[in-house]
């Protein structure tokens, strides 16, 4: 059994010690900072999806047979998993080794413009713990205001544009 949690569930006593009993009985985890809606499959076959029918809560289940929606799917998991961080339950250190890339989203969030209920529900996230994460990367970036923060997080590099050289010598940013 292979599972996807977001970053944010490393915090949680309960979901590290689950983790940990079942990675001892085989199964693997991993984690990475932002993660398409939730799904189950099995075997390749089948797949389960919330149901979210008119912006639903997603009480309830859609079953999935078709093998191309299936394939597809797992093909969305191994791209997530490639990338996603090893979890193994309690660690002194289980939220702290994501602490980058957490950063890096929060920062790529804030750049999009993004409201911080939609960054605390896309990082998986209480609202609370959302803006105490960006206090305190404004308090790191020792900036007063949020605009101060990206102008800081610019100069830091921390916002994911990067400045490249072509043949010319011509600058342009990514």
């Amino acid at each position: 059994m292979r599972t996807l949690y977001q970053h944010s569930a490393r915090s949680s006593l309960s979901t590290q010690g689950y983790v940990e009993r079942l990675t001892e009985a085989g199964a693997e985890y991993r984690t990475a900072a932002e993660l398409p809606d939730r799904a189950v499959v099995f075997d390749r076959a089948v797949a389960f999806l919330p149901r979210r029918a008119d912006g639903g809560a997603g009480e309830g289940a859609v079953l999935v047979r078709d093998p191309d929606v299936v394939a597809y799917l797992c093909r969305v998991f191994e791209q997530h998993w490639s990338g996603a961080v090893p979890f193994r339950g309690t660690s002194e250190a289980a939220y702290k080794e994501v602490g980058p890339s957490l950063r890096r989203a929060l920062v790529g969030l804030l750049a999009e413009g993004a409201k911080d209920e939609v960054i605390a529900r896309r990082m998986g996230m209480s609202l609370r713990t959302c803006r105490r994460h960006i206090a305190d990367l404004l308090e790191e970036l020792g900036a007063e205001s949020r605009f101060q923060g990206g102008a800081l997080a610019e100069r830091a590099g921390l916002t994911g544009t990067e400045v490249t050289t072509d043949a010319a010598g011509t600058a342009a940013r990514r």
